[in-house]
């Protein structure tokens, strides 16, 4: 996604949550995800939200940033200050909004407030980045085709689809929080340019 599209698709969805219905459907599928709630299937959920945690983040995004170091990636120094910078954009974003979370039986406590969803937005950012870079490195077959690339591509997508999910899940952000955050990510994904070598090839 280009930087502006990024843009353009988040601010749609902060004039969408202005509309009662959309605030409507929004409450349904957090009451809908609630119902699928076993205990299995709520352990698998937490387990999958901690990689989009500070927790996890914060130490992930020093270890990467040492291995592009040592790679002499040009990403070395664009990619801990893209995170750094796409942080406190999201955390303004949401002081700035302050839209409640929901109160429908939340799983865990969160505090602060929904719209745009963090773990969406920076495990956008993060897993994309991951990705994209993968993809860039990785050699092509004879003849142009990728080895191995959209496999990575695919499931860096479900990852991060599922992130999502796991907030909705959870009861601790609506939909339309997850798709913020998704824009959000991508966003700055579009600023650092990863993937375009991939194109190229």
């Amino acid at each position: 996604m280009l930087p502006p599209a990024g843009v353009i698709a988040f601010f749609l969805l902060l004039l969408a949550i202005q509309t009662g219905a959309v605030q409507e459907l929004d409450q349904r599928a957090v009451i809908a995800a609630s119902g699928l709630r076993t205990l299995a299937l709520t352990a698998f959920m937490k387990t999958v939200t901690f990689f989009g945690t500070k927790y996890f983040l914060f130490p992930a995004t020093a270890i990467v940033t040492v291995i592009l170091f040592w790679l002499k990636s040009r990403y070395r120094l664009v990619f801990p200050l893209a995170m750094l910078v796409a942080w406190f954009v999201m955390d303004g974003l949401k002081l700035l909004i302050a839209r409640p979370r929901p109160d429908f039986c939340p799983l865990i406590l969160e505090t602060g407030y929904s719209f745009p969803s963090g773990h969406a937005f920076m495990g956008t950012l993060f897993f994309g980045f991951l990705a994209g870079l993968l993809i860039d490195r990785l050699p092509s077959r004879p003849g142009g085709r990728p080895a191995g690339k959209r496999v990575i591509f695919v499931f860096a997508c479900l990852f991060v689809a599922l992130l999502g999910f796991t907030r909705i899940y959870l009861g601790v952000h609506y939909p339309t929080d997850i798709l913020a955050g998704y824009a959000g990510g991508l966003f700055f994904l579009g600023l650092l340019g990863i993937g375009k070598d991939a194109k190229r090839k």
